[in-house]
């Protein structure tokens, strides 16, 4: 997980630059660029799925957990276990789409809209990539939830 992380903290470093690169060719040299927006948005697309996983892993997602906390240790893993579960479901559709989507721009050759006509396929792989990380760490957070149901069970 901590290649992710390393990953997403250089991505937020590069959009950084990016950014401020913008603003000196923009305000100071009156001299915009075609690029700096697109590739900042692919970067940051980059990093919010490539971010998932370790997020998860950590523990950090977003969850409304005030009954949760209230129920006997044995329910709160069960739940753990479902939730793992319906994550792991989630990312599997969701990898397995993007790859097919990645297929379909290579395949056909799609191209960004814009003056940087970047072939889409390449900001797409971050989709299938992020998913399967977040798939591993769905599956590894499954199987400790079952592992802890386990151990309470009678």
């Amino acid at each position: 997980m901590a290649g992710s992380v390393s990953a997403c903290a250089a991505l937020i470093l590069a959009i950084f630059a990016i950014v401020m690169y913008e603003i000196v060719a923009r305000f100071v040299f009156n001299e915009p660029t075609i690029w700096s927006q697109e590739i900042s948005v692919y970067l940051l697309v980059a990093c919010a799925f490539l971010g998932m996983a370790p997020t998860m892993h950590a523990g950090e997602h977003i969850r409304v957990d005030l009954l949760v906390k209230r129920l006997p240790a044995a329910a709160r893993d069960a739940i753990a276990l479902a939730a793992s579960l319906a994550v792991a479901a989630f990312a599997a559709v969701a990898a397995w789409g993007g790859i097919e989507a990645v297929a379909h721009s290579f395949n056909y050759g799609r191209r960004s809209l814009t003056l940087l006509s970047v072939p889409v396929w390449i900001p797409q792989l971050v989709v299938p990539m992020g998913m399967a990380l977040l798939l591993a760490v769905a599956l590894l957070r499954a199987w400790e939830a079952f592992g802890a149901l386990r151990r309470e069970a009678p």
